[in-house]
């Protein structure tokens, strides 16, 4: 069989005929399919949807059902940041779809994309081969807070594909054709508009697509030059009608969450990013690469070098992981990292093909292996770090609340479309129940962001609060804003429990409770009660025999006929 026969069969280019060789099978596409497959299944196996992302759904069914993209019907603010994914969520309400199946599907469409993205920028057979160019694919397929949040229900697995179709284009971009610098332009767009930040990683894309343009052609008036900055032209014209939609539609021009960030503390984001690197083993990766760099002999790396692409990606991961360190990180299971893990894994390709011939293949497979292995452990899940909130922890709260969320629409009927409650978790209970809410921590309550109590740190913490949860309500802010139900986070209490909780209230023979003891027995994120107050202490009795504690602000008919077979009020002292 003759060289060229041979590299059309095999997909591989006569020049890099004899990797290709070495494994034939090994690098046919039918191991992709494998790997996609696996990685959809652990996705699955892994999904949920967090109380976040209720928030946007619940702007989108406003939107769909005619009042705009607002939280409470005639009151414009902008809680959420993801508007072209809250946008996407509007075809699920016209169509009468699940908006949890809708957005699941979606998420998993945008990971099986960002997989295929991976393989495409890994080589794709057309360079040099070598047994690890896999590796991206499995570090993608096989982790378990990637395929967690391959899902989650916000934007994340979704801007996190736009960002490397975004990487992608760049490279095609160059050919001196229209179409590439035309969907680069539309897909960079719709990444800013899904998510501001995910400029910082394409950015890097665009301007080393025009700096290899002049340098290697050193003309700015040649056709590709001209299209590629025509096509950023157009991208900058849709982001820019888009925030000038936004300051007409809401009065501002960033979104009402960017007011309620507080001061951001790099020593969070620096522990969160460690976290991820350190739980997951990928802290072998930069070791291995300082290490082979000391050696100074580092192989150049074909499938990356080639394409012109290892200098951006170092770009895009470097501004990123600054940006997470600068804003404190997140709360949530290394969600920040999310968007920056496939132009990481590259990186590791390029960390590994360079170290190849410098470490014996035994032990670098065995170090490979190991980190897979711990990827698909998950050890987070297992790891009791505060200083995040595991997902196990946001799939049970989840649960939780939505089961809290068809309780109070039993407790108050399909006419309790006019009780006002007041909450910390923004997400499922307003968007479950339907009622005009009120958001004590202020993402989608304009005054609370404005002018509501700063929450004190936590004592001996060195991290302060968590991002995004340092405002709080202000008691007469609840008042003003005519609030009859303040749940905070919910607070339900197993049966068995009932009586110490009364006496840690200090419930006296007249059936009061001491306001100083409620503040502290409250548990989660709450509006602080003042001692002058007329609000009660409302138990409601749920159908398993536990009990849901609220305050009950401002009386409400239907709240008092449901008081008569459900529920007892216990005033304040």
């Amino acid at each position: 069989m003759g060289t060229d026969q041979l590299s059309q069969e095999s997909g591989c280019s006569a020049e890099a005929i004899s990797p290709c060789e070495k494994g034939p099978v090994l690098f046919s596409r039918f191991p992709v399919w494998i790997f996609v497959g696996f990685g959809v299944l652990l996705a699955w196996i892994n999904r949920f949807v967090q109380d976040d992302a209720y928030i946007s759904f619940r702007y989108a069914r406003n939107l769909a059902d005619g009042f705009g993209l607002v939280w409470n019907i005639g009151e414009r603010v902008e809680g959420y940041t993801n508007f072209l994914w809250t946008l996407l969520m509007v075809p699920a309400f016209w169509l009468g779809c699940d908006v949890v199946v809708w957005c699941q599907v979606l998420s998993m469409l945008s990971y099986v994309a960002t997989l295929l993205l991976v393989w495409k920028l890994s080589g794709n057979g057309k360079t040099e081969q070598t047994p690890f160019r896999f590796l991206p694919l499995l570090l993608i397929a096989t982790n378990f807070s990637i395929t967690s949040y391959a899902t989650g229900g916000l934007e994340t697995q979704f801007v996190t594909m736009l960002a490397v179709l975004a990487a992608y284009l760049s490279e095609k971009s160059l050919d001196g054709k229209w179409r590439q610098p035309l969907l680069l332009s539309l897909v960079s767009a719709a990444a800013i508009l899904t998510r501001m930040d995910s400029v910082l990683l394409i950015a890097p894309f665009w301007l080393y697509a025009l700096w290899r343009l002049l340098s290697g052609q050193r003309n700015s008036a040649t056709p590709s030059c001209k299209r590629l900055i025509i096509g950023g032209l157009i991208t900058s014209v849709l982001v820019g009608a888009w925030l000038a939609w936004r300051h007409a539609y809401y009065g501002f021009w960033l979104p009402n969450t960017f007011l309620i960030k507080g001061e951001s503390n790099p020593l969070r984001g620096l522990c969160y990013l460690l976290l991820f690197f350190i739980l997951y083993g990928w802290f072998v990766f930069p070791a291995i690469s300082l290490w082979t760099y000391f050696q100074r002999k580092r192989d150049a790396v074909p499938s990356l070098r080639e394409g012109g692409l290892v200098l951006p990606l170092r770009c895009a991961v470097f501004l990123w992981f600054a940006y997470v360190i600068l804003v404190g990180g997140d709360f949530m299971e290394f969600r920040m990292v999310m968007p920056a893990v496939p132009f990481a894994s590259l990186l590791i390709l390029e960390t590994v093909q360079a170290a190849e011939r410098k470490i014996r293949a035994g032990l670098l497979k065995g170090i490979l292996f190991l980190v897979v292995l711990v990827g698909l452990v998950g050890i987070p899940r297992w790891w009791p770090v505060k200083l995040i909130q595991p997902l196990w922890e946001l799939k049970s709260m989840a649960a939780e609340w939505v089961q809290s969320s068809h309780d109070l629409n039993r407790i108050l009927g399909q006419e309790g479309s006019d009780v006002k409650i007041a909450v910390s978790p923004a997400g499922i209970l307003p968007f479950l129940t339907r009622l005009p809410s009120f958001d004590n921590l202020g993402l989608n309550t304009r005054e609370v962001a404005l002018a509501g109590d700063r929450i004190p740190k936590p004592p001996r913490s060195r991290f302060g609060n968590l991002p995004g949860h340092v405002m709080m309500a202000k008691w007469n802010q609840l008042e003003e804003a005519d609030v009859h139900l303040l749940i905070n986070n919910p607070w339900i209490v197993p049966k068995a429990s009932r009586e110490t909780v009364f006496e840690s209230l200090k419930l006296d023979a007249n059936g009061t409770v001491d306001t100083q003891a409620l503040n502290l027995v409250f548990p989660g994120f709450h509006v602080t009660v003042p001692n002058t107050t007329t609000a009660k202490l409302l138990v409601w009795n749920l159908p398993n025999g536990n009990a849901w504690f609220m305050l009950y602000l401002a009386p409400h008919p239907l709240v008092e006929k449901a008081l008569t077979t459900l529920g007892k009020t216990y005033p304040l002292r």
